[in-house]
């Protein structure tokens, strides 16, 4: 639908269009990672808060993790986003 996009080389999600609460509150994104021989998918489930109108606000300017091969345990990281009036 255009809302999301995602960096190919990294699968780095990024929102592509503002979100809506009213219009929208959930997403299911299928992303599929190939390097050519093999391939898998996964389902990205984003649910959206509606706390206020106000543009969301980070603690931080840059986020980390690591996630390791063959992980059976979920979720790996979780970042909660908020807004400010």
């Amino acid at each position: 639908m255009g809302t999301f996009d995602v960096e190919p080389e990294v699968g780095t999600i990024f929102v592509a269009q503002p979100l809506d609460y009213e219009m929208e509150q959930r997403y299911e994104l299928r992303l599929v990672a190939s390097d050519g021989k093999w391939e898998n998918e996964t389902l990205v489930v984003v649910q959206v808060v509606n706390r206020n109108d106000e543009a969301p606000v980070f603690s931080q300017t840059e986020y980390h993790s690591s996630v390791m091969e063959e992980l059976t345990q979920l979720p790996v990281f979780i970042l909660e986003v908020s807004g400010f009036i």
